[in-house]
């Protein structure tokens, strides 16, 4: 629907400074349809404006009922991108502004909301091909990074494991390929933090120190949660115990220093057969099939000799299937 210039219409109502959620509530009741609504300039929907007005509400729960009810009216609203950033109402959402548990709780509310009137909404991308996931982890990052080094520099990076609704309804509504580009960006954001624990596991592991318990910091845990959501997602409807550094390789171009780090926290593992096909962790890899980008290429020639370094015999280990990892990267197709 066209935006006509009408002061009492929804948009306009939700666009104001303060926002008189009587009365937009009244106009909701009058006029179902002005929930289609855009703005032609920037593609905001009325749910979008309604989204982004949690931030400065007095009353969160007001914003809550708005959702509701705009998505009740028009569910495709969810689903429909903005023009500069190509976000979805639940993009914004996930874009958290703020680590407060309670700011948190009403972002997962609001979520929850959006995912309940168009659950096609969580696999919606954004301009840069980001889903929701990711959106919320890159956010995620961003905040905790600038507490850490600009607000209380006395933290450690190790010393809050993460915790956020949106992330757990995200992840339990999430398939592979959003689990899998979560894995990347949770990297990408965090490749500094993620590189000194890599040097510091190195040392142990050369010092042959016990392996490095990495529980409570942020990334590890994040990425364990989002392993464990994708090794059930893999094996649904069978009884497969999760590995950490088995779900890892299951995941095509895993950052090899994830991969490193698997390996310090726990060594044995790289001769670890799992249960469903008695592969290695080096099978896995050797199974990646591989596009013609540089990158991708490198992180599995990066990933097989890493494996190689840890555990050279692995590569003739047969599976159930009297497969070595040879025989897999044969099947692959992808030659390193």
């Amino acid at each position: 629907m066209d935006l006509d210039w009408d002061q009492s219409n929804l948009l306009a109502l939700l666009q104001a400074e303060s926002p008189r959620w009587d009365a937009i509530a009244e106009r909701m009741f009058d006029k179902p349809e002005e929930a289609f609504l855009v703005d032609p300039t920037t593609g905001l929907s009325a749910l979008h404006f309604a989204v982004t007005k949690r931030k400065t509400a007095s009353d969160p729960s007001r914003v809550v009922a708005v959702v509701k009810g705009i998505g009740k009216a028009n569910p495709m609203a969810a689903a429909s991108k903005c023009l500069p950033q190509g976000f979805t109402p639940l993009a914004y959402c996930c874009h958290s502004q703020s680590l407060d548990p309670d700011d948190l709780a009403w972002d997962a509310e609001i979520a929850t909301a959006l995912c309940e009137c168009n659950p096609d909404a969580i696999k919606v991308q954004s301009k840069k091909r980001l889903f929701p996931l990711a959106i919320h982890i890159a956010a995620v990052s961003r905040l905790r990074f600038r507490t850490l080094h600009h607000h209380d520099k006395s933290s450690s990076s190790t010393s809050k494991s993460f915790s956020s609704p949106v992330f757990d309804l995200l992840l339990e509504h999430s398939e592979k390929e959003h689990m899998e580009q979560a894995i990347h960006v949770l990297f990408a954001c965090n490749t500094g933090d993620v590189m000194h624990h890599v040097s510091v596991g190195e040392i142990w592991a050369r010092k042959k120190l016990p392996p490095r318990d990495l529980g409570g910091w942020f990334v590890w845990d994040v990425m364990c949660r989002v392993l464990r959501a994708y090794h059930y997602y893999l094996h649904a409807g069978r009884h497969v115990t999760f590995n950490t550094l088995h779900t890892l390789t299951m995941v095509t171009d895993c950052p090899p220093a994830f991969l490193l780090l698997g390996m310090y926290s726990a060594p044995s593992d790289v001769l670890l057969k799992e249960a469903s096909a008695g592969n290695l962790p080096i099978h896995n890899v050797a199974s990646w099939e591989l596009d013609d980008e540089e990158e991708s290429i490198c992180r599995k020639s990066m990933s097989w000799a890493t494996l190689m370094a840890a555990c050279p015999e692995s590569v003739d280990v047969k599976n159930d299937f009297g497969e070595t990892a040879y025989d897999a990267q044969e099947k692959s197709g992808s030659y390193l």
